[in-house]
């Protein structure tokens, strides 16, 4: 859509005013989409958005200088601070370790899922 929208428009910007111009601000215009996206009062907001890209480019595995520069953060600790993991990511991530830990002690693969560290509680 982004690409079409550019090849559509007669300015070096993706969103422009009709004279060319950039919008100088697009949050009435994204208050409006969401509003009549039926989405109002779900706390979705430009600046929500900017966490989202952020986080899910830490996800996928983007390393925090290329983050940096995507989203124009002058400084790696904003990108920190914008970027969030999600509960099934860390579940993953640990889901990992255990299995790697798993198969190290037994020399064999995990039958089955490895079981949810948080569900179970495990006395020493």
């Amino acid at each position: 859509m982004l690409h079409r929208r550019k090849a559509q428009s007669r300015s070096e910007f993706v969103f422009a005013q009709p004279n060319g111009r950039p919008y100088q601000s697009l949050d009435k215009p994204f208050t409006k989409a969401v509003q009549d996206a039926g989405l109002a009062g779900t706390g979705l907001s430009l600046h929500s958005r900017r966490h989202t890209f952020a986080s899910r480019l830490v996800m996928s595995g983007a390393d925090l200088r290329t983050i940096q520069e995507c989203g124009g953060w002058a400084d790696l600790s904003l990108v920190q601070r914008y970027s969030h993991l999600s509960a099934s990511h860390k579940t993953n991530a640990v889901e990992r370790i255990a299995g790697e830990f798993h198969n190290a002690i037994h020399n064999t693969p995990v039958s089955g899922e490895v079981v949810h560290l948080a569900e179970r509680r495990v006395t020493v």
